[in-house]
């Protein structure tokens, strides 16, 4: 059962422009005077986790609305690292929906950051599914996206070095601490 089917999201430049602005209100939400309220993460993350229970097959681009993909791409900005390692790790937790979800907000990113972000999400789900061949594709697509951005050299850094496990326990580390920060469960 899809989420919502309206507004669904093309590339068309008024789609382009009305999802522009949907995340636009979505990051001004995360923009609070020195970083987001708790209530607002919570809420966000809250949500993210609802699309992600949302069966693979709605999951395809097209069904996508822009709402879930507003949604998405304001979690990988790369102003709230944090919030953004959240939205990561809810991706990673479920690969199978997560990553064609990573893949859709890779596609439609405006910024070079979100798109690496979004990427490297896939690279981790991906990752995380042994498919490791998509994994390294995305992440060199990431690289080559934003080549200054930090989580994309992260993952460059302990993939070449075979790390990359050992990257999600440090990853999960980082992501305990902000569930507390911002109390989620």
């Amino acid at each position: 059962m899809p989420r919502r089917n309206i507004n669904r999201v093309a590339t068309s430049a008024d789609h382009q422009a009305s999802l522009t602005k949907a995340v636009e209100h979505r990051l001004r939400a995360l923009s609070g005077v020195n970083s987001p309220t708790p209530t607002v993460v919570q809420s966000m993350i809250t949500e993210l986790r609802e699309l992600l229970r949302t069966p693979r097959v709605a999951m395809e681009i097209d069904n996508l609305s822009i709402e879930d993909l507003s949604l998405t791409l304001a979690l990988f900005d790369e102003a709230r690292p944090e919030v953004r390692d959240l939205a990561v790790w809810e991706i990673v937790e479920r690969p199978g929906v997560g990553g064609p979800l990573a893949l859709a907000a890779a596609q439609h990113a405006v910024s070079d950051e979100t798109r690496a972000s979004a990427l490297c999400a896939y690279f981790l789900s991906a990752h995380r599914a042994r498919a490791t061949s998509r994994a390294g594709l995305a992440l060199r697509a990431a690289h080559q996206t934003a080549p200054g951005h930090f989580l994309t050299r992260l993952l460059t850094v302990a993939h070449s070095r075979g790390e990359t496990d050992e990257i999600f326990k440090i990853i999960k580390q980082g992501v305990d601490a902000s569930r507390a920060k911002y109390g989620i469960e």
